[in-house]
């Protein structure tokens, strides 16, 4: 997979993975401090969706 990646490329993937990781931590915390079960469970489920989203991209950019 080595050269695929364009600078262009590679800046846009890394603004993804910020992103990606923000919202995650957003999630985590939405998750950690609502009281309503229910909304807790569901931004606990967007946290890990953001979470394996970023581990995906991260291992992409981890082969380039």
């Amino acid at each position: 997979m080595k050269g695929e990646f364009t600078k262009k490329g590679l800046m846009a993937a890394e603004e993804l993975l910020m992103a990606e990781y923000i919202a995650c931590r957003k999630a985590q915390t939405y998750a950690n401090t609502l009281t309503d079960i229910e909304l807790s469970e569901l931004f606990y489920s967007l946290a890990e969706r953001h979470k394996k989203r970023f581990n995906d991209l991260l291992d992409i950019l981890a082969k380039e």
